[in-house]
């Protein structure tokens, strides 16, 4: 086990700012932080030394398409870990890796691709910001509102195209990104309830 204790300039937690901050890490995890005056160094453990910098919460990145000069949708290993090593490098701790709209063909291989990476990313000592799954941002979107999306692509929602997408991903889907005034976005279940709210002038989120 390793015990690490980083004695920095200060340290940014939910509720406050601690100056002259010390954080205890014990194979990898944060077990304590406080000042440093009142943090003892543990037996056999190592005092590393970034009094001229500030601790922070890593970030979580829920919508990025890539970093480091590689895209998601290329699904390959090596792209995956050089975007997570772009994030770690500037504060990102963890991302979902967002698809764009793209033909199904090339959406199904980035997601399996995604998917193969997170099931192996803990295999190295590279600082690396975590996959925590996949958003999907498309093809279910607006061709109105698609932004740089390519109109070709975009589509109508299809349960059966979108269980097609959850099965290449294997567990690992997380966001997904939907136009919700599309014909087929919300289930008629939810859009009859909706009616029958409106009929009785009762607001409804649906």
């Amino acid at each position: 086990m390793t015990t690490l204790l980083l004695h920095t300039a200060r340290a940014l937690i939910p509720a406050s700012e601690i100056q002259d901050a010390a954080i205890l890490i014990r194979d990898g995890v944060i077990e304590a932080i406080g000042p440093r005056e009142g943090m003892s160094l543990p037996l056999g453990a190592e005092e590393l030394q970034a009094a001229q910098h500030t601790a922070i919460p890593g970030f979580v990145d829920v919508h990025i398409h890539g970093a480091g000069g590689h895209d998601v949708m290329e699904g390959t290993d090596e792209a995956l870990a050089g975007v997570a090593r772009t994030l770690a490098r500037h504060g990102t701790t963890s991302f979902l890796a967002t698809t764009v709209t793209a033909s199904p063909d090339d959406i199904c291989r980035s997601v399996e691709g995604i998917a193969r990476y997170m099931s192996v990313q803990y295999e190295t000592d590279q600082a690396r910001a975590e996959v925590l799954g996949v958003h999907f941002e498309g093809p279910f979107i607006s061709s109105a509102r698609r932004g740089v999306h390519p109109k070709e692509w975009v589509q109508l929602p299809s349960a059966e195209l979108l269980e097609r997408f959850l099965r290449a991903a294997s567990g690992s889907a997380r966001i997904l990104t939907i136009a919700p005034e599309l014909l087929g976005a919300v289930p008629d279940v939810y859009k009859r309830q909706a009616e029958k709210l409106a009929a009785m002038n009762i607001p409804s989120s649906f």
